[in-house]
């Protein structure tokens, strides 16, 4: 009896596919299929979003832009920007829904905030953090801004 098979490579992650196989001899007529058999590839932890921007508008508020992750497998919807004074210890959550900016208001003037965003999905769950980063805000107005 001989042991025949092949791998099967390059596959998506979080994709399903099916396979069907067939026999095939020099110089005879081809076999029927086989019944078709469904696989499932691994699912992946969403990546961290991408490309996270913040520009301090005013003495209170920061805008917040960034790109969708590179990996996921469901459908983002929504991301949760996680924030604190960077003295303290707990971090404070806003969900904002399936947008790529935000404008976080409700900030103390002079003070340095910590920043960290992840991408969620309903079915998927939360994904990855992205790296901290830290943003102070301004005492003074931007110039250019009129009260």
């Amino acid at each position: 009896m001989t042991l025949s098979y092949y791998l099967v490579t390059d596959l998506q992650p979080c994709s399903e596919y099916e396979f069907k196989v067939q026999v095939l001899l020099w110089g005879m007529q081809p076999g029927p299929f086989s019944d078709t058999v469904k696989v499932k590839t691994t699912s992946v932890t969403t990546s961290p979003p991408r490309n996270i921007q913040h520009v301090s508008k005013g003495t209170d508020r920061i805008q917040i832009t960034w790109e969708t992750p590179v990996t996921y497998c469901l459908a983002v919807t929504s991301y949760k920007i996680n924030y604190k004074e960077d003295t303290q210890l707990n971090f404070q959550s806003v969900v904002t829904g399936n947008v790529h900016s935000y404008l976080l208001t409700g900030l103390s003037p002079s003070i340095t905030y910590d920043i960290k965003l992840q991408a969620h999905s309903t079915e998927d769950g939360d994904g990855q953090f992205s790296v901290l980063q830290s943003v102070r805000i301004s005492i003074f107005r931007p110039t250019g801004m009129v009260a």
